[in-house]
């Protein structure tokens, strides 16, 4: 029984050494020019586009406010699409922003998330929670 307890605190030791080690060297923003892909979805309105976009900014939301493509609201959790060109979301039918990395959903915020080289985002208008 206390082989297992020393054992199952050494591995829980392990994890968070890693863990920090993993906060530490994490995704930090790169510098300079990035390429990127940005791409606006909504089924709702037939939208899609897609344009190659080189820019010097840091995370998604600045780019965004740079080109004058976002409406917003600032919250304590960060900025809150409403609107992408003119599309707006609408809380009443369900309608709303999402942020696709690569194809996969971003676990990070407009103004949070990094740009990284090479990468496509896309802004899709979802419905349904």
């Amino acid at each position: 029984m206390k082989k297992n307890q020393k054992l199952l605190g050494l591995l829980l030791a392990l994890v968070l050494v890693f863990g920090a080690i993993g906060i530490y060297f994490g995704t930090k923003p790169q510098e300079g020019v990035k390429s990127i892909v940005l791409e606006v979805v909504s089924v709702r309105d037939d939208v899609e586009t897609s344009d190659k976009v080189k820019t010097d900014k840091e995370y998604l939301g600045e780019l965004l406010i740079e080109k004058d493509m976002v409406t917003y609201d600032e919250s304590q959790y960060g900025m809150y699409i409403r609107g992408i060109n003119g599309l707006m979301d609408d809380s009443d039918n369900q309608y709303w922003w999402c942020i696709l990395v690569d194809g996969e959903s971003a676990v990070n915020g407009a103004d949070t998330l990094i740009l990284e080289d090479g990468k496509t985002y896309t802004l899709e208008l979802k419905q349904g929670w």
